[in-house]
């Protein structure tokens, strides 16, 4: 398994989010395409990309097209990049909030550790 630093460091070397997805439509990149692939593209709304930071166009970074992948695929896919940062955050908040918990506990242990003796001390 993957260390969470390993992870963030995947994040942060990533095409910055949002990613979003749109319809293969991009004419620069739609004259590139064979004829075959156009009318197929044309006629099917499975054809989409995912684009990186940017607004939807021409301006934004393509990170991968993809065709013939479920909804629920591809919602995961563009979701994704924003989803992974912030469930580390939520990991990073969690482990902050047991280390407190840890040390707050080794306090309460040290009390009750203090209180025995004097009670046993007057016993």
């Amino acid at each position: 398994m993957r260390s969470l630093e390993e992870i963030r460091a995947l994040c942060d070397a990533a095409t910055p989010g949002p990613w979003l997805r749109s319809r293969f439509v991009d004419s620069s990149h739609y004259r590139k395409m064979s004829k075959e692939w156009k009318q197929e593209a044309d006629k099917e709304e499975r054809t989409h990309v995912i684009r990186g930071a940017g607004q939807l166009g021409t301006t934004a970074q393509i990170i991968m097209v993809f065709k013939d992948v479920c909804a629920e695929d591809k919602a995961f896919i563009e979701a994704s990049r924003t989803l992974v940062p912030e469930m580390l955050d939520a990991l990073e908040a969690k482990d902050a909030e047991i280390e407190r918990l840890k040390a707050d506990l080794a306090q309460v242990r040290s009390a009750i550790t203090k209180l025995s003796r004097e009670i046993w001390k007057v016993c």
